[in-house]
Protein backbone atom coordinates (compact mmCIF):
# COMPACT_ATOMS: atom_id res chain seq x y z
CA UNK A 1 0.00 0.00 0.00
CA UNK A 2 1.19 3.28 -0.85
CA UNK A 3 0.95 5.93 1.58
CA UNK A 4 0.53 9.89 0.26
CA UNK A 5 1.75 12.23 2.51
CA UNK A 6 -1.60 14.64 3.21
CA UNK A 7 -0.08 17.99 3.14
CA UNK A 8 1.30 17.02 -0.32
CA UNK A 9 -2.52 16.56 -1.46
CA UNK A 10 -3.24 19.70 -0.20
CA UNK A 11 -0.39 21.87 -2.03
CA UNK A 12 -1.68 19.64 -5.06
CA UNK A 13 -5.14 20.66 -4.43
CA UNK A 14 -4.12 24.99 -3.81
CA UNK A 15 -1.67 24.93 -6.50
CA UNK A 16 -4.49 23.51 -9.05
CA UNK A 17 -6.99 26.14 -7.81
CA UNK A 18 -4.95 28.79 -8.35
CA UNK A 19 -3.82 27.44 -12.06
CA UNK A 20 -7.83 27.14 -13.20
CA UNK A 21 -8.20 30.41 -11.65
CA UNK A 22 -5.65 32.28 -13.53
CA UNK A 23 -7.01 30.25 -16.84
CA UNK A 24 -10.26 31.65 -16.71
CA UNK A 25 -11.35 35.04 -18.95
CA UNK A 26 -10.94 38.18 -16.97
CA UNK A 27 -13.86 39.81 -16.08
CA UNK A 28 -14.61 43.18 -18.01
CA UNK A 29 -15.11 46.21 -15.84
CA UNK A 30 -17.13 49.08 -16.99
CA UNK A 31 -15.26 52.53 -16.41
CA UNK A 32 -17.14 54.74 -13.92
CA UNK A 33 -18.94 57.87 -15.82
CA UNK A 34 -17.43 60.97 -15.92
CA UNK A 35 -19.83 63.27 -13.59
CA UNK A 36 -19.93 66.13 -15.92
CA UNK A 37 -20.57 69.23 -13.32
CA UNK A 38 -23.47 71.88 -13.62
CA UNK A 39 -21.05 74.78 -13.15
CA UNK A 40 -19.54 76.65 -16.43
CA UNK A 41 -16.19 77.44 -14.78
CA UNK A 42 -13.97 79.94 -16.09
CA UNK A 43 -10.19 79.29 -14.20
CA UNK A 44 -7.89 82.10 -14.80
CA UNK A 45 -4.10 80.23 -14.81
CA UNK A 46 -3.13 83.95 -14.71
CA UNK A 47 -5.76 85.99 -12.58
CA UNK A 48 -7.22 89.16 -14.39
CA UNK A 49 -5.61 92.19 -12.85
CA UNK A 50 -6.96 95.73 -12.66
CA UNK A 51 -5.09 98.36 -12.22
CA UNK A 52 -4.31 101.15 -14.63
CA UNK A 53 -6.95 103.70 -15.43
CA UNK A 54 -9.00 103.71 -18.42
CA UNK A 55 -8.58 100.06 -18.75
CA UNK A 56 -11.11 97.28 -17.90
CA UNK A 57 -11.19 93.34 -17.82
CA UNK A 58 -13.71 91.62 -20.10
CA UNK A 59 -15.73 88.33 -18.95
CA UNK A 60 -17.86 85.79 -20.58
CA UNK A 61 -18.89 84.10 -17.62
CA UNK A 62 -21.67 81.85 -19.92
CA UNK A 63 -19.01 81.05 -22.38
CA UNK A 64 -20.91 82.47 -25.25
CA UNK A 65 -18.12 84.12 -27.20
CA UNK A 66 -20.35 87.49 -25.96
CA UNK A 67 -18.91 89.58 -22.81
CA UNK A 68 -21.29 90.17 -20.09
CA UNK A 69 -19.62 91.76 -17.43
CA UNK A 70 -16.75 94.31 -17.51
CA UNK A 71 -14.86 95.10 -14.80
CA UNK A 72 -13.13 98.64 -15.26
CA UNK A 73 -11.09 101.72 -13.25
CA UNK A 74 -12.55 105.01 -13.78
CA UNK A 75 -10.19 108.16 -12.41
CA UNK A 76 -11.92 111.08 -11.42
CA UNK A 77 -9.91 114.56 -10.74
CA UNK A 78 -11.50 117.07 -8.78
CA UNK A 79 -9.51 120.25 -7.70
CA UNK A 80 -7.10 118.70 -4.49
CA UNK A 81 -8.83 115.36 -4.28
CA UNK A 82 -8.96 112.52 -6.77
CA UNK A 83 -11.22 109.43 -7.03
CA UNK A 84 -10.33 105.80 -7.97
CA UNK A 85 -13.74 103.61 -8.99
CA UNK A 86 -13.23 99.84 -9.59
CA UNK A 87 -16.92 99.27 -11.14
CA UNK A 88 -18.42 95.82 -11.83
CA UNK A 89 -20.39 96.97 -15.09
CA UNK A 90 -23.30 94.40 -17.01
CA UNK A 91 -22.54 94.62 -20.65
CA UNK A 92 -26.26 93.79 -21.72
CA UNK A 93 -29.68 94.04 -20.51
CA UNK A 94 -29.51 90.04 -19.83
CA UNK A 95 -26.80 90.19 -16.86
CA UNK A 96 -27.37 91.17 -13.36
CA UNK A 97 -25.55 91.75 -10.14
CA UNK A 98 -26.22 91.76 -6.57
CA UNK A 99 -25.90 95.65 -5.41
CA UNK A 100 -26.20 97.13 -1.78
CA UNK A 101 -27.47 100.66 -1.58
CA UNK A 102 -27.61 103.03 -4.80
CA UNK A 103 -24.08 102.06 -6.25
CA UNK A 104 -21.55 99.73 -4.57
CA UNK A 105 -21.69 96.34 -5.59
CA UNK A 106 -22.64 93.39 -2.69
CA UNK A 107 -19.73 90.59 -1.73
CA UNK A 108 -20.65 87.37 -0.59
CA UNK A 109 -18.36 85.23 1.49
CA UNK A 110 -17.47 81.94 0.18
CA UNK A 111 -20.18 78.99 0.11
CA UNK A 112 -22.67 81.44 0.38
CA UNK A 113 -26.11 81.03 -1.95
CA UNK A 114 -26.44 83.61 -4.20
CA UNK A 115 -30.30 82.96 -5.57
CA UNK A 116 -33.22 85.56 -5.77
CA UNK A 117 -33.75 88.06 -2.90
CA UNK A 118 -37.35 88.42 -1.38
CA UNK A 119 -38.02 90.83 -0.52
CA UNK A 120 -35.50 93.04 -2.47
CA UNK A 121 -33.97 96.00 -0.21
CA UNK A 122 -31.68 99.01 0.37
CA UNK A 123 -29.28 96.49 1.96
CA UNK A 124 -29.46 93.67 -1.07
CA UNK A 125 -30.74 93.93 -4.23
CA UNK A 126 -30.60 93.01 -8.36
CA UNK A 127 -29.33 95.30 -10.39
CA UNK A 128 -28.56 95.83 -13.80
CA UNK A 129 -26.91 99.29 -13.27
CA UNK A 130 -23.07 99.14 -12.66
CA UNK A 131 -22.06 98.24 -9.22
CA UNK A 132 -19.09 100.14 -7.72
CA UNK A 133 -16.57 97.67 -6.20
CA UNK A 134 -14.20 99.90 -4.62
CA UNK A 135 -13.75 103.52 -4.22
CA UNK A 136 -10.28 104.93 -3.40
CA UNK A 137 -9.92 109.24 -2.44
CA UNK A 138 -6.60 110.62 -2.81
CA UNK A 139 -6.30 114.14 -1.03
CA UNK A 140 -3.08 115.11 -1.05
CA UNK A 141 -1.35 112.68 1.55
CA UNK A 142 -4.45 110.89 2.65
CA UNK A 143 -5.96 108.16 1.05
CA UNK A 144 -9.08 106.38 1.67
CA UNK A 145 -10.83 103.08 0.55
CA UNK A 146 -14.60 102.37 0.95
CA UNK A 147 -16.71 99.50 -0.42
CA UNK A 148 -17.77 95.72 0.22
CA UNK A 149 -14.33 94.50 -1.56
CA UNK A 150 -11.84 96.79 -0.08
CA UNK A 151 -9.17 94.81 1.23
CA UNK A 152 -10.93 91.32 0.39
CA UNK A 153 -8.82 88.53 -0.06
CA UNK A 154 -11.36 86.49 -1.61
CA UNK A 155 -14.84 87.58 -1.82
CA UNK A 156 -17.53 86.71 -4.26
CA UNK A 157 -19.84 89.47 -6.71
CA UNK A 158 -22.95 87.49 -7.38
CA UNK A 159 -24.47 87.70 -10.95
CA UNK A 160 -27.38 86.24 -12.77
CA UNK A 161 -27.81 85.83 -16.43
CA UNK A 162 -31.31 85.73 -18.45
CA UNK A 163 -31.65 82.93 -20.92
CA UNK A 164 -35.09 81.74 -22.60
CA UNK A 165 -37.08 84.01 -19.73
CA UNK A 166 -35.19 82.01 -17.47
CA UNK A 167 -31.85 83.48 -14.93
CA UNK A 168 -29.06 81.37 -14.18
CA UNK A 169 -27.28 81.95 -11.52
CA UNK A 170 -22.95 82.68 -10.91
CA UNK A 171 -20.43 84.47 -9.34
CA UNK A 172 -17.35 86.25 -9.82
CA UNK A 173 -14.01 85.73 -7.73
CA UNK A 174 -12.48 89.29 -6.47
CA UNK A 175 -9.41 89.76 -4.49
CA UNK A 176 -8.28 93.51 -3.64
CA UNK A 177 -4.30 93.66 -3.17
CA UNK A 178 -2.82 96.91 -1.83
CA UNK A 179 0.56 97.43 -2.02
CA UNK A 180 2.61 101.09 -1.34
CA UNK A 181 -0.64 102.97 -2.03
CA UNK A 182 -1.57 101.13 -5.18
CA UNK A 183 -4.50 99.20 -6.11
CA UNK A 184 -5.09 96.37 -8.23
CA UNK A 185 -8.22 94.63 -8.40
CA UNK A 186 -7.58 90.60 -9.03
CA UNK A 187 -10.06 88.33 -10.57
CA UNK A 188 -9.33 84.42 -10.47
CA UNK A 189 -12.48 82.67 -11.83
CA UNK A 190 -15.85 83.07 -12.61
CA UNK A 191 -18.89 80.24 -12.00
CA UNK A 192 -22.20 79.97 -13.78
CA UNK A 193 -24.95 77.74 -13.40
CA UNK A 194 -25.83 75.58 -16.33
CA UNK A 195 -29.15 74.85 -14.86
CA UNK A 196 -31.44 77.72 -14.45
CA UNK A 197 -33.66 78.96 -11.59
CA UNK A 198 -31.29 76.93 -9.42
CA UNK A 199 -29.31 78.50 -6.29
CA UNK A 200 -25.40 78.02 -6.31
CA UNK A 201 -22.48 78.85 -4.17
CA UNK A 202 -20.27 81.21 -3.85
CA UNK A 203 -17.22 79.89 -5.48
CA UNK A 204 -18.84 76.51 -6.33
CA UNK A 205 -17.39 74.60 -9.00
Amino acid sequence: MIFIDRRFLLILLAGYIIFSGSCKKAKHIEPEPIVESNVLYNEFTEPLVLSQPGTKLLLDLDKDRKNDLAIRLTVLPENLMTTYFYVAEPLNGDVQLVATGLLDAYAFPSNAEIFEIIPPGSSKRWSGSNGILLEKYVYQSDIKRIGMFNGSRKLYLGIRIKKAQNFHYGWVEIRHDEHLDIDRIVISGTGLYKLSERAIKAGAV
